[in-house]
């Protein structure tokens, strides 16, 4: 994540990214990429949210990302039932790399999605081991 400005989505929603990124193109940062975005898009087609939060970390050898909004949430994302194909891939994105998925929605208050990445290449080596 880099130290730019607030993304301005439209005018209810930014983004603010912090930090650094100390692997660019490893896998766990391209699934992060992907999984927030789809999020976000999720959020803005189907939430009617007012304002979405976006916390992404490093903690030891693992990638958090953290994603919630005040939309209208919704039980069937807690059950698996009515999964579009967004959700779907977050969880398969995820699933390929080893990572743990959940998400908590109820009608009303909201959606938490919370992921946590191995910051590793798969191969038993750290992706600052991995080759470029």
């Amino acid at each position: 994540m880099t130290g730019r400005p607030a993304i301005h989505l439209d005018d209810r929603r930014e983004l603010r990214a912090d930090g650094t990124r100390e692997n660019p193109g490893s896998a766990a940062d391209a699934a992060a990429y992907r999984i927030v975005q789809e999020a976000l898009t999720n959020m803005v087609r189907h939430a009617a949210a007012s304002q979405a939060n976006v916390r992404v970390f490093r903690e030891g050898e693992f990638l958090h990302l953290e994603i919630s909004d005040d939309g209208q949430g919704t039980e069937n994302a807690m059950h698996g039932r009515d999964e579009g194909t967004g959700i779907i891939g977050m969880r398969e994105r995820t699933k390929l790399l080893h990572g743990t998925f959940a998400i908590t929605s109820a009608s009303g208050d909201g959606t938490h999605i919370s992921v946590r990445l191995p910051w590793t290449s798969g191969h038993g080596r750290t992706d600052r081991q991995a080759p470029a």
